[in-house]
């Protein structure tokens, strides 16, 4: 059940990164990591602190029910 959770928020970051026309850089500056660190946690992402997944719900503009998605695994 978790590893359908993370591979279902790794999902969402990603889309929502292709949505924005966001690369991983860019994704990880917005969302205020260095790039070599959200591509870590993108790949692992148990590895979030729960402030890091506000932020990335906040600033890849995650819906409410992206949020359940992301939280519960879809």
């Amino acid at each position: 059940r978790r590893n359908k959770m993370y591979r279902h928020f790794t999902a969402l970051i990603n889309y929502k990164m292709n949505l924005m026309g966001l690369n991983n850089s860019q994704g990880a500056q917005l969302c205020g990591m260095c790039q070599k660190t959200f591509e870590k946690k993108k790949t692992s992402p148990e590895k979030f602190r729960l402030d890091e997944v506000m932020t990335v719900f906040e600033k890849l503009k995650f819906t409410d029910d992206e949020k359940r998605e992301a939280l519960y695994g879809g």
